[in-house]
């Protein structure tokens, strides 16, 4: 349903369009610090999925609070929209977004 709060509703329409077509995206996040969010479509390809993914995993990581001790991602699942998830491991992930 259109919000004002993730800017589906707004006055200023040509904003809004520009910011879409740049690629804006947001994701959700659960209170059990589950985060949900689309990284693409099956008509991307392989380099463009694994490019969005490493974009959203450092955005994440660069949204930690100073604040924040230990692991803060502890466990990474990938999956279609109702296809079961794969599992990923966080530590290798990390490497490679920080080298983005």
């Amino acid at each position: 349903m259109p919000n004002k709060k993730t800017g589906t509703v707004t006055s200023d329409i040509g904003k809004a369009v520009k910011e879409q077509k740049m690629g804006k995206v947001e994701y959700k996040v659960e209170k059990a610090g589950i985060v949900h969010t689309l990284v693409g479509k099956k008509s991307f390809g392989p380099a463009k999925l694994k490019e969005n993914f490493l974009a959203l995993y450092d955005n994440i990581l660069k949204a930690k609070p100073p604040t924040s001790k230990g692991v803060y991602i502890r466990k990474i699942a990938l999956s279609t929209t109702m296809g079961p998830s794969i599992v990923l491991d966080s530590q290798g992930l990390e490497a490679m977004a920080r080298s983005l």
